[in-house]
């Protein structure tokens, strides 16, 4: 189901991964989750993991067009 809430600790937990690309998909994901998502990204973005903090830059960065381009 998209954004269910029990699975956001693990779309979360993704943005860590060592595969940039994963670490997109997961930060589009939390887009799907609303506010909770958007929360988790700001929180990720200031955080010690660079690559993670740069994926959520990247995805807090997008325009909502850029976002509906991705989901499709």
């Amino acid at each position: 189901m998209i954004a269910d809430p029990a699975t956001l600790a693990l779309v979360r937990d993704a943005l860590r991964d060592g595969e940039w690309w994963v670490r997109l998909r997961a930060g589009l994901a939390l887009t799907r989750f609303g506010a909770a998502g958007r929360n988790v990204l700001l929180a990720v973005e200031v955080g010690a993991h660079e690559p993670s903090r740069d994926m959520a830059r990247l995805v807090l960065g997008l325009s909502p067009q850029a976002l509906a381009e991705y989901a499709a």
